[in-house]
């Protein structure tokens, strides 16, 4: 390969990762933790885990003692879950919740 030519394909791959990183870098990352919920609140769109609050998520997999789907509305509270969350501009986001064993 022609130096030139070498040159101009090294140039190309340093503009595509440089494009790439800020797209890579805007991705938040997702938390977990346990702990025990006691309310659901603003009809089913904020929950309190360990007195502090969170957005459930519209597109939240929530899920029974017993592994099986369910609605945040089925559940009897007080019940201890394990959560997956992500960090949003207004606020902890839940994406997932699992009850967990008593």
């Amino acid at each position: 390969m022609r130096p030139n030519k070498l040159i101009v394909m090294m140039s190309i791959a340093a503009v595509l990762i440089a494009a790439a990183l800020p797209v890579l870098a805007a991705q938040p990352q997702a938390s977990s933790a346990h702990g025990q919920l006691t309310a659901v609140e603003d009809r089913n769109t904020s929950v309190i885990i360990d007195d502090r609050g969170y957005i459930l998520s519209p597109k939240a997999l929530i899920y029974d003692q017993f592994g099986k789907k369910s609605s945040i509305g089925d559940l009897e509270l007080p019940v201890p879950v394990y959560i997956e969350f992500q960090y949003a501009p207004q606020g902890a986001v839940i994406n997932l919740l699992k009850v967990t064993p008593r």
